[in-house]
C-alpha cells in the first residue's frame, strides 16, 4: 500500500478541501501519466482520502495490503521490482497465454524449460512521490490565493 501521509500545513480547512477534490484528481492524473499499462483500474479504484489522520497530517491511501484486492500492486508499481521465477507458484497449473494466433494453454511442470515462466518485473514509476509533489504545489497555490484574498496588498 502506498501512503501520501505527511502533508503538514497550518491551513487545515484549505488543505482538507483541496485534498478531497483536486488532490484526489492529482493522484489520478499522476497514475495515468506514468505509463502503468496494467493494474491502472485497480489503482484508481483503490484511492481513498482519510482526512486528518493526526494533528496537521492528512493522508491519501492508494492500494491495499491484501492480495487480490484492487490496488494490491501499488507499492510494487511505485517502487518497481526485478524479474522473478513464477514456476513455484504455477507448478501443476494450466495457464492461458495470449499469442498473435490466439490463446494457447500450457501446463507448468518440473520439465518446463529453466528459463521459462520468468516474470520480467516492473520498472519503478515513483508515482507516489510525483503525486505528492503535485499535491503540495497545488496546496501552496491555494494558500497563496487565500492569503491574497484576506490581505491583497501584502506580497507572499
Amino acid at each position: 500500500m502506498a501512503n501520501l501521509t505527511g502533508l503538514q500545513l497550518r491551513f487545515s480547512g484549505i488543505v482538507d478541501e483541496y485534498l478531497k477534490t483536486e488532490g484526489i484528481q492529482d493522484v489520478v492524473e499522476t497514475i495515468q501519466s506514468v505509463g502503468i499499462r496494467r493494474h491502472t483500474a485497480g489503482l484508481l479504484n483503490s484511492i481513498r482520502y482519510l482526512g486528518e489522520t493526526s494533528t496537521g497530517v492528512y493522508s491519501i491511501i492508494i492500494g491495499s495490503d491484501t492480495p487480490g484486492e484492487a490496488g494490491y500492486q501499488a507499492s510494487f508499481l511505485n517502487r518497481g521490482y526485478g524479474a522473478f521465477d513464477m514456476k513455484p507458484g504455477l507448478m501443476g497449473k494450466t495457464v492461458p497465454l495470449k499469442t498473435t494466433s490466439g490463446t494457447v494453454f500450457r501446463r507448468v511442470g518440473p520439465h518446463s524449460s529453466p528459463d521459462s515462466w520468468i516474470h520480467p518485473g516492473y520498472q519503478a514509476t515513483n508515482f507516489v512521490e510525483k503525486a505528492k509533489q503535485k499535491i503540495e504545489e497545488g496546496i501552496v497555490v491555494r494558500i497563496e490565493q487565500y492569503l491574497n484574498e484576506i490581505e491583497p496588498d501584502r506580497e507572499y
